[in-house]
């Protein structure tokens, strides 16, 4: 593609118009077949190169990836760990406060 760019752009420059430019590359459907099929090619290319990659660097990224699923897992227990431990802080609070009513005078400046 880049060097159909290439071709339009000096055929533009060298004094002819964009249509003209165009119609000398040929028959546009020809044109994007070949395009086509060099995209193709360097697909499959890099495909083998990067499954070549995948399984040559799984020593690495294997135990980086455990890694970063284990502390994902453990950010998330945290975190649900706090909501239960604050819920039961509010609960425990309300509760405290409502049995307060039956402990003597002198305890209660104490706990509040």
């Amino acid at each position: 593609m880049e060097g159909v760019s290439e071709q339009l752009s000096d055929r533009v420059e060298d004094g002819l118009s964009e249509d003209e430019a165009v119609a000398s590359l040929g028959d546009v459907e020809i044109l994007a077949q070949q395009i086509l099929n060099e995209a193709g090619e360097s697909h499959r290319k890099t495909g083998v190169f990067n499954r070549c990659l995948l399984i040559l660097g799984s020593p690495a990224w294997g135990p980086l990836m455990m890694v970063l699923f284990c502390v994902a897992v453990a950010l998330y227990v945290v975190l649900w760990a706090v909501w239960v431990a604050l819920a039961a802080a509010v609960v425990g609070n309300g509760a405290s406060v409502k049995w307060l009513w039956c402990l003597p005078d002198d305890y209660k400046g104490i706990l509040s």
